[in-house]
């Protein structure tokens, strides 16, 4: 019998421009959504080798790679100097696999909730504020046991391979700068 790759999850941010209107303001989103690769894959210089179910990737694990973790940033307002700041998060189903489907919900809502009872442990053991994006976001990523973070979007505008992979203690400190393009955008 062949060897299975053993997979890992990743974390990805990403920065939806979508230009979402609220009376004069105008929003982006900023979030993560995790993808399974294979344990070891990641790299600084191409791109990690990725799971499907194809890969005999566990059921659970492939449920993961369909949450993603999304916050609102304000692009533009009368009131400049008002810090620009996160607006609200929670998880969600990524775009990929959204649908109103009642057993997608289902499955969603059951892959959720241990995640969310896991993250909300991990944050009063250790000290985590869950009442900031970054916060939430870390009890999460460890929720999930996530390892490393891509930052597809700030690695080619640093001028490094889009793969370059980041520790999740440098989660906060990417959210910033993810947030800062987010307005810029």
């Amino acid at each position: 019998m062949e060897n299975q790759p053993k997979p890992e999850l990743i974390a990805r941010i990403f920065i939806d421009s979508n230009n979402a209107h609220s009376f004069r303001s105008q929003f982006a989103n900023v979030g993560l959504n995790f993808s399974v690769i294979e344990k070891g894959s990641a790299n600084q210089s191409y791109a990690p080798n990725f799971l499907t179910s194809l890969d005999a990737v566990n059921q659970k694990m492939e449920e993961y790679s369909n949450i993603a973790l999304t916050s609102s940033v304000e692009k533009g307002s009368d009131h400049s100097d008002k810090p620009v700041r996160f607006l609200g998060y929670d998880l969600e189903m990524n775009g990929a696999s959204r649908s109103l489907a009642f057993h997608k919900i289902e499955r969603f809502v059951k892959t959720v909730k241990p995640v969310i009872r896991r993250a909300e442990k991990i944050a009063s053991d250790e000290g985590i504020n869950m009442n900031s994006f970054a916060g939430y976001s870390m009890a999460i990523l460890k929720s999930l046991k996530v390892k490393s973070i891509t930052f597809e979007d700030y690695s080619e505008k640093q001028g490094v391979t889009r793969w370059k992979t980041y520790p999740l203690m440098d989660l906060p400190e990417l959210l910033e700068k993810a947030k800062a393009m987010a307005v810029e955008l």
